[in-house]
């Protein structure tokens, strides 16, 4: 298949050394009017695009199985910290429901699927509402950003530096300190936000990169909140492994969380 770019905005709010897109990934043989808003990772600094084990790679194993996938270039440059990414991932779910029905897809059954600070992007639209500067431009701005469904994996969750499990690079460089005092209500493990939809959760215990506490708080919270979690914690694989190709006894087993994956998307009869 080949995919088709959607540029979100013909003038982009704010700033960046690119025009955030969507690339849309259509099944030959669709399964399921439900659609995943993927979103790689980044660190908040490195160009989201790069991780192919984390975006095309993912993007074409779950669109091979009949699903449709919109994954998220978001910006992240230097100069393109907040509230850039956040609008773009906000901007991405918008334009999806606004042509739901040109892509044939139903508008409430998005899942975003968020990897490492991509992971934290997408737990931003569940868990943070205050708006920002460069929204209400148009009438696709009038659509809802908040997923149906969530799934992130290995996600970064705080950003809240005083703590010991935070990734303080991805926390530096969306911030920076002109923006330091929306640390608190950008880490997710503190999150007040209610109704969270179901979640399913990934991570790997020997992560040096970004702490399994990311993933263990914000279970703990989303279980406090009330929420549907379902969460899944592997002994070995480190970091930012997505669909990892290696065959070794890790990563082999390691790539099971996929498979997981689409159980608990039929498990939500999203196939």
């Amino acid at each position: 298949m080949t995919p088709i770019r959607y540029e979100l905005w013909e003038n982009a709010p704010e700033r960046g050394e690119y025009a955030p897109y969507m690339m849309h990934y259509a099944p030959t043989e669709k399964r399921t009017d439900a659609a995943v808003f993927l979103i790689p990772g980044s660190g908040y600094c490195n160009d989201p695009s790069r991780p192919v084990q984390e975006g095309d790679r993912v993007a074409r194993y779950l669109c091979e199985r009949g699903i449709s996938v919109f994954m998220l270039i978001y910006r992240v440059f230097a100069e393109a910290g907040y509230p850039c990414p956040l609008l773009d991932g906000r901007r991405g779910m918008r334009l999806i429901r606004h042509r739901a029905a040109e892509f044939g897809i139903d508008p409430s059954k998005i899942v975003s699927l968020g990897y490492s600070a991509g992971g934290h992007l997408a737990a931003s639209l569940v868990g943070y509402h205050e708006p920002m500067e460069g929204e209400g431009m148009d009438e696709i701005d009038a659509e809802d950003y908040r997923p149906n469904y969530q799934a992130l994996c290995y996600p970064v969750i705080s950003l809240d530096t005083t703590k010991e499990y935070t990734h303080t690079g991805s926390a530096k460089a969306l911030l920076g300190k002109s923006h330091a005092a929306l640390e608190k209500a950008l880490s997710f493990e503190q999150t007040q936000a209610a109704p969270v939809p179901p979640t399913f959760l990934f991570h790997n215990f020997d992560d040096t990169c970004v702490s399994v506490d990311n993933t263990l708080l914000y279970a703990s919270r989303l279980h406090a909140l009330g929420a549907e979690v379902e969460m899944h914690i592997y002994p070995h694989g480190g970091h930012g492994i997505g669909l990892p190709l290696d065959d070794t006894p890790v990563m082999n087993h390691n790539r099971d969380w996929l498979t997981q994956l689409l159980r608990w998307l039929s498990y939500q009869s999203l196939l």
